[in-house]
């Protein structure tokens, strides 16, 4: 489902360089924000990646070879090959 999403008080100037932006990427005003909207959300916020900050942490090879035989061992039980 979609909603309509409403900005006020956006300077003209800003209004004037999105609506020629929009018009180099061949796309209407609100088409051109549609996609800048959508393509926004998708990023991952700061907050995203410092949820995953715990595995950045470095592998040493034990903690190699014991992902990998995790990894096999529920491929096994799984049934998947």
């Amino acid at each position: 489902m979609s909603v309509a999403v409403q900005i006020r008080d956006v300077p003209e100037e800003v209004r004037d360089r999105l609506a020629e932006r929009a018009a180099a990427a061949g796309k209407s005003l609100q088409g051109y924000l549609h996609d800048v909207l959508v393509n926004l959300a998708a990023q991952p916020t700061r907050a995203d990646f410092d949820r995953l900050a715990h595995l950045r942490r470095p592998m040493d090879a034990e903690r190699v070879v014991a992902t990998v035989r995790e990894g096999r061992e529920e491929r096994d039980e799984t049934g998947l090959a």
